[in-house]
């Protein structure tokens, strides 16, 4: 597997840590079909294509699941001489991936393509991606967001250390960056890592814009391009049967979970609260003595603030009978879901023995951390995490509350393996976040066949969880400071969120 880093607004660097060499094609692939152009708005998007020589037809299938599938094979979502394809009758922000193929009379392949997009959203509620991938390598497009005060954004790179830099892999124009892999050679799935931050001397300091000085957000992508995968027959009914197979196999549910804390057992507390008088030298407000890593108990009294949300968007409904055991009856609605947590502060006095007495407890406010959801498709759910919560255990002075950890953080997870986080978050404390995917079969032995109820269990209770951002506690003295933008990584992680 393939992973290029991209951090941007400015001058594009591509890096690349690869886990093994790609092998030679032994045979000539299949050449490209070149496609000159995809339009969208929210509710359609629109392929246009060069004429293939000799082609006869072009047939497109559609290779994302969007619901029960009747037909025994899969039917085309296009046939025909026209050069032109459009997809319509979508939701703003849904995706789209077509599998695009030129055949001759005899419907031996000429040509082909994998393109994936989607609709446009006024919000910018969706992921911005779109990729044409073919034999001869992937390229990407990706819109970045504006920040909130609608001016232009550049940025820079951060050292990645032993990373080796692939230059002029990357290239950006206005809010664009595209990304180009001519060693994407269609055999396996590929993933791509793409990070964008303001530009600032150091991660450490805020990047202001506007009269209203708000930090403008940061935003990291992973992009996931599927296979083309092999035509042993060099006909149309195996390029049908390769859609199938990715049609038949999707996510059940995908979350995404925001986690801040303090890592530290205890912290000092400063003098400016009045709760820590008289005597501050002697109080200590308990953190959560942990390091990064994903918890066991997501509920676990080892964090400041949780925040979740997500959607289920495949899920299967079964019945039991005595005579015939589980029966698929259908599938149930598309929900989104989610919730927000606060541990509970506890200031202490430390002892003449060197030992910690709790002389206060309490819990900040659920009011000030919250989730919503700002598009909901079949195929992408768009939320927005968010965090003001302060300690309860200190008011500066008798005056001001203490200075709140600011997190706002929107995500969009689709349902092809695709995301994107945009935001911002304090320098304190810790922070960490990962996605939570449950993926497994859609469909029986042919796509018109239910789904196994055991095969649906298993990948339902066996979800895979991958860490997509860590930023280490500068201090809670920082929480004094504006946030800062959502950053690209200084140093290696391990999907449980642990260093390499």
């Amino acid at each position: 597997m393939r992973t290029l880093m991209i951090t941007s607004f400015g001058t594009a660097i591509a890096m690349a840590a690869i886990a093994g060499a790609n092998p030679a094609n032994a045979e000539t692939p299949t050449p490209p079909i070149d496609i000159v152009d995809i339009s969208r708005d929210d509710s359609s998007v629109t392929l246009r294509w060069k004429d293939v020589p000799n082609a006869t037809e072009y047939v497109a299938f559609e290779e994302i699941f969007k619901g029960d599938i009747s037909e025994k094979e899969l039917n085309p979502a296009y046939r025909g001489k026209e050069t032109r394809l459009e997809i319509g009758e979508m939701e703003p922000g849904e995706v789209t991936r077509v599998r695009l193929v030129a055949i001759d009379e005899r419907e031996e392949v000429l040509a082909r393509s994998i393109i994936r997009s989607t609709t446009a959203h006024a919000n910018a509620a969706d992921d911005g991606v779109t990729w044409i991938a073919d034999s001869s390598g992937m390229t990407a497009r990706i819109r970045v967001p504006p920040p909130p005060t609608g001016q232009a954004t550049r940025g820079h790179a951060l050292d990645e250390g032993d990373i080796s830099t692939l230059n002029g892999q990357a290239t950006v124009d206005s809010d664009v960056v595209t990304v180009v892999d001519g060693d994407y050679t269609g055999e396996e799935t590929e993933r791509y890592e793409v990070a964008a931050a303001p530009e600032s001397t150091h991660t450490m300091r805020s990047t202001k814009t506007g009269n209203d000085g708000e930090t403008e957000p940061g935003h990291r992508w992973s992009i996931e391009v599927s296979p083309l995968g092999e035509n042993t027959t060099g006909r149309l009914e195996d390029e049908r049967r390769l859609s199938e197979r990715a049609v038949s196999y999707g996510t059940y549910y995908k979350k995404i979970t925001w986690d801040a804390f303090i890592p530290d057992k205890y912290v000092p507390g400063p003098a400016v609260c009045t709760e820590t008088l008289p005597n501050a030298w002697t109080k200590y407000y308990k953190g959560d003595g942990r390091g990064m890593g994903i918890p066991g108990d997501p509920r676990a009294e080892t964090s400041r603030i949780r925040l979740n949300a997500g959607a289920t968007f495949n899920s299967p409904r079964f019945t039991w009978e005595k005579e015939t055991g589980w029966r698929f009856v259908g599938w149930d609605e598309p929900t989104t879901n989610g919730y927000t947590w606060l541990g509970i502060s506890s200031l202490h006095e430390k002892q003449d023995d060197g030992s910690m007495k709790m002389v206060d407890r309490a819990r900040a406010s659920l009011d000030d951390v919250t989730y919503s959801n700002e598009n909901f498709t079949s195929t992408s759910v768009t939320s927005r995490i968010t965090s003001k919560a302060s300690d309860p255990l200190c008011h500066v002075f008798k005056i001001f509350d203490a200075p709140a950890v600011d997190i706002d953080i929107t995500a969009t997870l689709s349902t092809d393996g695709t995301h994107r986080l945009s935001g911002t978050h304090d320098m304190a404390p810790s922070h960490q976040s990962w996605i939570k995917t449950a993926t497994g079969p859609l469909t029986g032995e042919t796509i018109a066949d239910p789904p196994d109820f055991n095969e649906y269990s298993d990948a339902w209770q066996n979800p895979v969880e991958k860490c997509v951002y860590r930023f280490g506690n500068v201090g809670l003295e920082h929480l004094a400071l504006p946030p800062i933008a959502l950053s690209p990584p200084t140093h290696p992680f391990n999907e449980d969120c642990t260093s390499k």
